[in-house]
């Protein structure tokens, strides 16, 4: 029994991505997400006590995903400059390769009432650098620099991420993808002249 629920659980986030992409958090209706995922609605608020705890969950649930495949891809690495380069091409291939999910956090995160609801993500993407580069930083850096740091970094990759969703063809262009990462870890080295 409890495998058929967590079975019917994730049939429903699946749907929910697909229809909150779709239609946004205000056009999306349970009723249209309980049809998609092949459960009955009393199904859908048996999991998740309303569209917005569902919409939360989700946000929670693909982002832990992303930074799972961060962690997964960087853990072994040492060094500042090859820790964010790996981190850089995770991010990339796997915001390229699960776009609908990209899609749903960026939105999400531009929805400052459901930001602020569940925590600031900067916050949490400053933490993540700091876990991340932990033993490659040679140097000390304040909360607030690491929280510029941070923006300057996820800005600049979701500039690159929304250049290679709008132009497929340069997707698979090795130069666009090096470029981007030296465009980047020379704005770091800016910020950072003592990072190795």
């Amino acid at each position: 029994m409890v495998q058929a629920d967590q079975h019917k659980r994730e049939l429903i986030l699946q749907a929910a991505l697909e229809v909150f992409v779709e239609k946004g958090f205000r056009g999306a209706s349970t009723a249209e997400i309980s049809l998609r995922a092949g459960v009955a609605t009393g199904s859908l608020f048996y999991h998740f006590s309303s569209k917005k705890a569902l919409y939360e969950t989700l946000y929670k649930t693909v982002r832990q995903q992303f930074f799972d495949n961060l962690f997964s891809e960087v853990e072994q690495t040492h060094g500042f400059q090859e820790r964010l380069k790996k981190l850089w091409f995770a991010a990339s291939r796997w915001s390229i390769a699960n776009q609908s999910h990209y899609t749903f956090l960026k939105t999400f995160e531009a929805i400052p009432a459901f930001s602020y609801s569940i925590g600031p993500s900067v916050e949490a993407n400053s933490e993540l650098f700091r876990q991340l580069f932990h033993d490659g930083v040679n140097f000390q850096i304040s909360s607030v620099q690491w929280q510029l740091l941070s923006h300057l970094v996820i800005g600049m990759h979701e500039g690159f991420i929304r250049l290679m969703l709008s132009d497929v063809a340069v997707q698979n262009q090795e130069e666009w993808w090096h470029t981007s990462y030296m465009m980047c870890w020379q704005a770091v080295r800016v910020a950072l002249p003592n990072a190795v």
